[in-house]
C-alpha cells in the first residue's frame, strides 16, 4: 500500500520516506513503528473522536469477546475480523461520502494491504474524486462557488418564517431534528454568529419557502405587510438558485436531500406534477448514492446518524408515493429491495449526538407520530404485496387479478392496524392528534372508495349505496379538516389533495336523486365543499376546477326544475361560483368586467350573464355513471 503523506517515524526524523507499509528507513530501525496519519482530515477527527470515546468509555473487557450493541452496531475484533468483501460500505473523499453496496468495489488503494476488509461497518475508508465534469455543468451554475449569493432577510421577516415553520410545517415534515432548526434559526438571526455553508444555506432557503407557501394571503399582508403570491415568489426563486449552487445532480450530503424534499413540499400544487416527480426520482439516486436505502444500523453508524437517515428516506418514499398517485404511476423504488427500519417513535429530545444507542420508543403520540402514520401506511402495503405478488401496486383497489377477498383483508388489517398504533391515543385537545385522526379516517375511507369504485364501474354487485356513503364521509372529512378552527395551521397540507373521484360520486347521486330531502341533503354538502376549500374557484390552476363547476350549475339547473316549486332560491355560492366563471370566461377584459361587476352586485341571480356568455343552459349534463370519464378526475393536473 502507497501512502499520500510520510510515516511518523519519518516525519519526526525529517528524512525521506518511499510510503510503503512498512518504509524501508523502519525497515532498516527496528525499534521504530511505521504508522502513517489518516488521510483525510476528516479521518483525522474521526481518529481523536475514537480515542476521545476510548477515554470516556475505557472499561475491563474480555479481549476475544464480540458483543452487538442495543442499535445492532458490530463491536469487537470478531465483528472487525468478521467483516466480508460483499459487505456495504460508505467510503469518503474530503467529507464527500458515497454508499458501495459491496467491498470489492473499493479503489485498490483502499484494498491492498493487510487491512483488506478488516474495517467495521461504521468505518470509511477513501475514494478517489470524479475526474470528469458533470452532466450540464456549462449551464449550471458552479457548485464550487464561494458562498450562494443571497440578499440578506430582514430579521423580521425571517423571525416569521422560522416560527411558521416550527408551527405549521415541521409538525408534518420532520426531516430535521429541533435542536438542528434552533442552531440553524440563531445563526441566521444573528449576524455575529458563525456563517451558514452554501449546503446549511439551501436548507434554510428551501425551509423559508415552504414557510410561505404555509400562510395564507390574509396572514402574509397582516405579519408581513406582502402579497403571498409576492413573498412565494421570491422564496420559491431564492431556493430553486440555491439548490443549483451545492449541484442538485451530484448530491454529497444529506442537508440537500431535506432541502429538496421541502422544496417539493411546497410546491406540490404550484408546479407541475411531471416536473416534482422528475426531481423526486434524481433525488431518490442521489439519496442511493449516499446509502440512505440501506439502514443505518448495517453500516454501523452513530444512533443520531441512523435517525436521521431514516427520516429522510421514509419521507422520500412518502412524498413519491403521494406525486406518482397524481400521475397514476407506481414508483419503482417501493419494489426495490431496500431495507431501511421506520423512524423510532421518540422525541427529538431523546436523542443526541452523543447517544451510543436509540432510545427506547415511547408509548403513545409523539411529534413524529404523524409521520409515522403515513410511513407505517405505505410500509404495510409494500410488505403485503412484495410477499404476496412481489412487487407492489398502487392500483391494487381496482386491479381486477387480485381478489376481492384479499382486497377486504388489506383493508381490515390496515383499519385494524391504525386504530392500535395511532388512533387509540389520539387526544381531541391536541390539533396535531386531531389533524392525524382525520387524516387517518379520510385515508381509510378514501381507499374504501376506490375498491367501491371500482367494483360499481366494472358492475361487480350492487355496491352505490356503499360508493355514496363513503364519497359523502370523504368529503365530510375534508371540509373538517379545511374548516375546524384548531386545525388552521395545518389546512396548506391538504389544500393541494382534493378527492375529485368522491365529488363527482355525490354530484351524480344529486342529480338522480328522487327524493327531495335527500337531494337537498347531498346539495347542502356540495356548497360546504365550495365553503370550505376557497381554491376551487381558482380556475387557473387546474383545469377540474373549470368542468366541476359548469357541471353543478348545470345540474342545479336540471335540480329546479325537477322540484319545481319545491326548491329552494339559488345559495348565494352558486351565484358567487356563477360570476366567478363567467369572470374567467371573459378573460377579465375591460369591457367585460364592470358589466360583471355590476350584474353580480345586483341580484347573481340571472343564468346568463354580460355579453351574452352562458354559464347553465349551454351545457348538457346528461352522464350515467358509466358514461364519466374517471381518469380525467384522477389526473395529475
Amino acid at each position: 500500500m502507497t501512502y499520500s503523506q510520510a510515516c511518523r517515524p519519518c516525519a519526526k526524523r525529517k528524512v525521506r520516506c518511499d510510503k510503503l507499509e512498512p518504509c524501508s528507513n523502519c525497515k532498516r530501525r527496528k525499534t521504530d513503528k511505521c504508522t502513517y496519519p489518516p488521510r483525510t482530515p476528516s479521518d483525522r477527527i474521526r481518529e481523536l473522536e475514537g480515542l476521545v470515546r476510548e477515554l470516556v468509555h475505557s472499561a475491563p473487557t474480555d479481549g476475544a469477546s464480540s458483543s452487538r450493541d442495543g442499535n445492532g452496531t458490530q463491536q469487537g475484533t470478531h465483528a472487525i475480523s468478521g467483516i466480508r468483501s460483499n459487505d456495504p460500505i460508505l467510503v469518503e473523499e474530503d467529507g464527500t461520502v458515497q454508499y458501495l453496496e459491496s467491498r470489492s468495489w473499493r479503489p485498490w488503494r483502499a484494498d491492498s494491504g493487510p487491512d483488506q476488509g478488516m474495517r467495521p461497518p461504521g468505518d470509511f475508508t477513501t475514494i478517489s474524486p470524479p475526474k470528469l465534469p458533470h452532466a450540464l455543468a456549462g449551464v449550471l451554475p458552479s457548485h464550487n462557488a464561494p458562498t450562494i449569493a443571497n440578499p440578506p432577510v430582514d430579521t423580521h421577516r425571517a423571525r416569521v418564517l422560522w416560527d411558521t415553520f416550527k408551527e405549521r410545517v415541521e409538525p408534518l415534515v420532520r426531516v430535521v431534528f429541533r435542536w438542528q432548526i434552533d442552531n440553524l434559526m440563531s445563526r441566521t438571526m444573528c449576524a455575529d454568529s458563525t456563517p451558514l455553508s452554501n449546503l446549511e444555506q439551501s436548507l434554510v432557503n428551501a425551509i423559508y419557502y415552504a414557510s410561505a407557501n404555509s400562510l395564507t394571503d390574509d396572514q402574509c399582508m397582516m405579519l408581513l405587510q406582502i402579497p403571498k403570491s409576492t413573498l412565494l415568489s421570491h422564496c420559491q426563486t431564492q431556493c430553486e438558485q440555491s439548490l443549483l449552487g451545492p449541484d442538485l445532480f451530484c448530491v454529497t450530503d444529506i442537508l440537500t436531500i431535506k432541502a429538496v424534499i421541502f422544496y417539493i413540499v411546497a410546491s406540490i400544487g404550484r408546479l407541475s406534477t411531471q416536473s416534482l416527480w422528475s426531481i423526486i426520482g434524481m433525488t431518490l439516486r442521489n439519496a442511493e448514492k449516499l446509502g440512505l436505502h440501506r439502514d443505518g444500523l448495517l453500516l454501523g453508524l452513530a444512533p443520531i446518524h441512523v435517525e436521521d437517515r431514516r427520516r429522510v428516506w421514509w419521507q422520500l418514499q412518502h412524498l413519491d408515493l403521494a406525486l406518482a398517485v397524481r400521475i397514476g404511476l407506481t414508483p419503482m423504488t417501493l419494489s426495490a429491495g431496500w431495507d431501511v427500519e421506520m423512524p423510532s417513535n421518540i422525541e427529538d429530545d431523546d436523542i443526541t449526538p452523543t447517544c451510543t444507542s436509540i432510545p427506547r420508543p415511547r408509548t403513545g403520540l409523539t411529534a413524529i407520530s404523524y409521520c409515522l402514520f403515513t410511513y407505517w401506511v405505505l410500509k404495510q402495503q409494500r410488505q403485503t404485496f412484495l410477499a404476496k405478488y412481489g412487487h407492489f401496486e398502487l392500483s391494487w383497489q381496482i386491479n381486477s387479478k387480485v381478489k376481492e377477498s384479499a382486497k377486504d383483508d388489506m383493508m381490515t388489517q390496515l383499519e385494524a392496524g391504525i386504530n392500535i398504533e395511532f388512533l387509540q391515543y389520539c387526544d381531541p385537545i391536541k390539533p396535531l392528534d386531531v389533524i392525524l385522526q382525520l387524516f387517518a379516517r379520510l385515508f381509510i375511507t378514501s381507499m374504501h372508495l376506490r375498491i367501491l369504485h371500482g367494483r360499481v364501474f366494472s358492475g361487480k354487485g350492487d355496491d352505490r349505496p356503499k360508493l355514496l356513503q363513503a364519497s359523502t364521509q370523504t368529503l365530510r372529512y375534508n371540509i373538517a379538516i379545511q374548516s375546524q378552527p384548531s386545525l388552521i395551521q395545518f389546512r396548506w397540507m391538504s389544500k393541494a389533495w382534493f378527492n375529485w373521484q368522491a365529488f363527482m360520486c355525490v354530484l351524480i347521486e344529486a342529480r338522480d336523486a328522487t327524493d327531495m330531502i335527500r337531494a337537498q341533503e347531498l346539495w347542502k354538502l356540495m356548497l360546504e365543499v365550495y365553503a370550505a376549500h376557497d381554491e376551487l374557484l381558482d380556475f387557473a390552476r387546474d383545469r377540474r376546477r373549470i368542468q366541476a363547476a359548469e357541471i353543478i350549475l348545470t345540474t342545479w339547473h336540471s335540480h329546479k326544475e325537477k322540484f319545481a316549486g319545491h326548491s329552494p332560491d339559488k345559495p348565494e355560492m352558486l351565484s358567487k361560483l356563477s360570476l366567478e366563471l363567467a369572470t374567467y370566461r371573459a378573460g377579465l377584459e375591460p369591457l367585460a368586467e364592470p358589466a360583471i361587476r355590476r350584474a353580480g352586485n345586483a341580484s347573481l341571480a340571472p343564468d346568463t350573464l354580460v355579453e351574452g356568455i352562458a354559464i347553465e343552459q349551454h351545457f348538457s349534463f346528461d352522464l350515467d355513471f358509466q358514461d364519466v370519464d374517471w381518469s380525467f378526475w384522477d389526473s395529475m393536473e
